[in-house]
This record gives C-alpha cells, sequence and structure tokens, in this order.
C-alpha cells in the first residue's frame, strides 16, 4: 500500500517489489510492467502529505472475477493553481476512487 509518509512508502516499494518478483511466474510480463509502472507512478506522485493515499488494497472475488481492489484518495492541493486553492471549499481538492482491477479489465468510479 502506498502512503503520504515516507517510510511507509519505502515499505510499499519493498512490498510491491516482493509481489511482483514472487507472482512473476504467474502473471504475463505485460501484466508485472503495468502494475510495476502503476505503482511507481503513484510512489513518485506522493510524499509531504500530497499525492495518492490507499486506503484499501486487497483480493476480491465477485461472479466468478478475480482481482484486486482499492480505494485510493487523490490530493490535489498542490497540481491546482494558488486562486483556485483560496476559492475551492474544503476537501474538494481531494477525489476518491475506488477501483476493481481484474486484468485486463478494470471499473472504477469516483467520488
Amino acid at each position: 500500500m502506498l502512503h503520504r509518509r515516507s517510510s511507509e512508502q519505502f515499505t510499499a516499494a519493498c512490498a510491491v517489489s516482493w509481489s511482483l518478483n514472487n507472482s512473476s511466474n504467474n502473471l504475463p510480463p505485460y501484466q508485472v510492467g503495468q502494475l510495476y509502472a502503476v505503482a511507481e507512478a503513484s510512489k513518485s506522485e506522493t510524499g509531504g502529505g500530497e499525492g495518492v493515499e490507499v486506503l484499501v488494497n486487497e483480493p476480491y472475488e465477485e461472479n466468478g472475477e478475480k482481482g484486486q481492489f482499492t480505494h485510493k484518495v487523490y490530493h490535489l492541493q498542490s497540481k491546482v493553481p494558488a486562486f483556485i486553492k483560496t476559492v475551492a471549499p474544503k476537501g474538494s481538492l481531494e477525489i476518491h476512487e475506488k477501483a476493481w482491477n481484474a486484468y485486463p479489465y478494470c471499473r472504477t468510479t469516483s467520488f
């Protein structure tokens, strides 16, 4: 799980690396590459209270479909111009995303 604190980011990077290395025998190389790219992109945009916060990251199985469920919060305060920050209501610069990833399919909702 990727979180906003650097020590947790390091732990997350190790967990992703371990997971990818140990699951690579069961996954096609392009799927391993996609998982790695998404994890690295999230990690590079996270830090100092900004970026991606993962609230839930767990396997799911529904109607014969198996995959990974994630609930993320995107903190966007540092990504918008200053004048927008001053007029935006509190909490409006946070986007919640729920995703059901069953490679190569993905269902996503935002609120």
